[in-house]
């Protein structure tokens, strides 16, 4: 079987096609949260918010490296070729940067302060 990228993209917009809206409005608040924080610069530590969120965001990527198989009805005794586990640890990491990415600007107005 043959995976081209626009194969893929139209396989990820049928499994998220129902929780787009959720998405955008997700991704609105979390913009506005940012342009929020880096509005008000000189008020916050950026180094502890940024630690917080990049913990987080690790938690979650080791959480989604052994969930993750689980959510297709499949196990880790499936992933038989190095293709099948570096999928898996490459769609890890990306929703460990996603959760980091998504988590900081509200971390940085609620912990940010000096």
């Amino acid at each position: 079987m043959a995976f081209s990228p626009l194969g893929v993209f139209s396989v990820l917009l049928e499994v998220l096609r129902p929780y787009l809206w959720l998405l955008l409005v997700v991704l609105l608040v979390d913009l506005a949260l940012l342009v929020l924080a880096l509005r008000r610069r000189g008020d916050f530590a950026w180094r502890g918010s940024r630690r917080v969120a990049l913990w987080l965001g690790a938690a979650a990527a080791v959480l989604a490296l052994v969930a993750l198989p689980y959510f297709t009805g499949a196990t880790h005794a499936s992933l038989t070729s190095w293709l099948d586990w570096f999928a898996l640890a490459a769609g890890s990491v990306g929703i460990g940067l996603a959760v980091a990415v998504l988590l900081w600007p509200p971390l940085q107005l609620l912990l940010g302060r000096r």
